[in-house]
């Protein structure tokens, strides 16, 4: 805020107006600030991008579990 630059909260949000931030000429944030956003944004990219592939491994490890697919058909 110092800077007059608001993210709204949530990883959408983050994901979105990082690049724009980075891209506005007219922000005068210090080069150190920008190149921490750039590592951080490209982190973030890293981790879902993780997060990505272990999901499709939990999925596919579900569907050769009888035991988890026994337990997913329990309502609730």
């Amino acid at each position: 805020m110092e800077y007059g630059i608001t993210i709204p909260q949530g990883i959408k949000n983050v994901r979105k107006r990082v690049p724009e931030i980075l891209d506005e000429s007219e922000n005068e944030l210090p080069g150190i600030f920008s190149q921490l956003l750039e590592r951080l944004s490209e982190h973030l990219k890293d981790l879902d991008s993780q997060v990505g592939e272990l999901d499709t491994q939990i999925h596919i490890w579900h569907q050769q579990n009888e035991a988890s697919k026994r337990i997913a058909r329990v309502p609730g």
